[in-house]
């Protein structure tokens, strides 16, 4: 009986006499490939490769380290609907945990307001207050934010960080409202992407937030302009309520300069006021003076006509 290995061999040969002499590629042909693939030596398949084979062992640890990889994943997943049971088997806090009303009190009146707080699908804190939505990823975070937002509470900003808000005013033509933003957004807590916004920027409790911000990055962008320790009051009296943007510290740099120069000025001529004589010359006088006596009263006069 022919075996398939026979029956291969005799089609092949017949087809070599049938393309005696003609160029054909025949490398690419099925009995071609089986040939070559019975000629290559293929490598023995481990003994008891397979988990279920009665000879397989398995790895140290291995059922820990499975269980562990899938507790792992479950718990990241927050759609999974064993994620609260493999957290709690696992001692770490549930998701549920923290979840519900918190009550903050206000300084001023001493009042309670309830916020309810709440967990996003990612994970993240969140809660609603004032009509505003205030997310973090940390709830310690979100309720000090929520805290210095009924209170108005400030930050104070650390040199490093009034560092790089200088950077940032002088890095191009929008620098400037950048760094206002991260001023406000770092004495208030508020994020930075929201304090240009119009509940940001109407909401009075952060009117004194925003002229400080403005105020020194306007110094930032003005470096040739070195005021002195009563530059604040002075613009205060200056701006008469209004809020202060750049044209109105522009203006009151040029009123601030022009008062420094008139003190100058009339310090001058205090001294000058000093040096003039209590009572004119007589005649007398003027003829008993030498040539210096004549030029220095020269010079006085000068001096007496230039400050009238």
């Amino acid at each position: 009986m022919a075996t398939i290995d026979d029956i291969r061999e005799k089609a092949h040969q017949e087809f070599l006499k049938e393309s005696a002499g003609l160029q054909v590629d025949t490398t690419g042909l099925p009995s071609i490939r089986d040939r070559h693939r019975a000629d290559v030596k293929r490598k023995p398949e481990p003994k008891f490769a397979q988990p279920y084979s009665a000879g397989y062992t398995a790895k140290r640890n291995a059922l820990p380290r499975a269980l562990a990889r899938m507790a792992n994943e479950i718990s990241e997943n927050a759609r999974d609907p064993y994620r609260d049971e493999v957290i709690r088997s696992l001692g770490m806090s549930s998701g549920s945990e923290g979840i519900g009303v918190s009550y903050f009190r206000e300084s001023e009146t001493g009042e309670e307001i309830a916020i309810e707080i709440q967990r996003t699908d990612d994970g993240n804190w969140c809660a609603t207050y004032d009509g505003k939505r205030h997310v973090a990823t940390e709830r310690d975070t979100l309720l000090m934010g929520i805290s210095r937002t009924i209170n108005n509470n400030r930050h104070s900003l650390t040199d490093d960080q009034k560092r790089e808000i200088c950077l940032i005013c002088t890095a191009n033509e929008d620098g400037f409202y950048r760094g206002v933003a991260r001023y406000v957004s770092g004495i208030t807590g508020i994020p930075e992407s929201e304090t240009m916004s119009d509940s940001a920027l109407l909401d009075s409790r952060n009117a004194s937030a925003f002229d400080e911000a403005i105020a020194f990055c306007w110094l930032a962008i003005r470096p040739s302009f070195s005021p002195g320790d009563d530059w604040d009051e002075f613009v205060s009296q200056y701006a008469r309520g209004r809020s202060l943007n750049i044209f109105v510290l522009d203006g009151a740099r040029a009123a601030y300069e022009k008062r420094n120069e008139a003190a100058v000025r009339d310090a001058m001529l205090s001294t000058l006021d000093a040096e003039q004589p209590e009572e004119p010359p007589t005649y007398q006088q003027l003829d008993d003076l030498d040539a210096d006596g004549l030029n220095a009263l020269y010079h006085q006069t000068l001096r007496a006509y230039s400050r009238r």
